[in-house]
């Protein structure tokens, strides 16, 4: 069977081509869609042959039982498939800018840090702690010095000072 799309195609006839070469236009309404795909005819293919309306034979038929019930292989379906634009709608859109000047009175501050090393020799009994003296950090430099006893000796200590401008 030739035809466009099952469900697209609205024209009442369909074009069949039989096994033997013969092809004939038959009605659409005396087809029978099956699930696997092939058609059933309704009729029996010797009506089809004698209403002249129905039939363009191609050439003669060969001799077989015209009476028995014939299925026939959907064949070819071509479907035609494409997109286009459609405008659907259109939207509008607007910006507004408000601005305004206004006076910020901010003082602005800058951070400076002044690193200096300080050197002690101190020997000490256990491990001092970094500490604060005013704005200075002072963070302990230690070394563990091996002697016949195991000191402690402070050697220097890093002094940051904050100060602001």
């Amino acid at each position: 069977m030739f035809a466009t799309s099952r469900f697209l195609d609205d024209s009442d006839h369909r074009l069949l081509r039989l096994p033997d070469g013969q092809e004939l236009l038959v009605d659409r309404n005396l087809l029978e869609s099956q699930t696997d795909g092939t058609y059933r005819l309704t009729v029996p293919l010797s009506q089809l042959q004698s209403t002249g309306s129905f039939a363009i034979p191609a050439e003669p038929l060969q001799t077989r039982d015209l009476d028995s019930e014939m299925v026939i292989p959907a064949i070819e379906e071509r479907l035609d498939v494409a997109k286009r634009k459609v405008e659907t709608g259109r939207i509008r859109i607007s910006k507004t800018v408000e601005s305004s000047d206004s006076v910020i009175d901010e003082p602005l501050l800058r951070e400076r840090y002044e690193v200096e090393r300080v050197t002690v020799n101190r020997i000490l009994t256990e491990p001092a702690e970094p500490r604060y003296e005013g704005d200075t950090l002072i963070l302990p430099v230690m070394e563990e010095v091996l002697v016949v006893e195991k000191r402690l000796v402070l050697r220097e200590e890093v002094r940051v000072t904050r100060t602001r401008q």
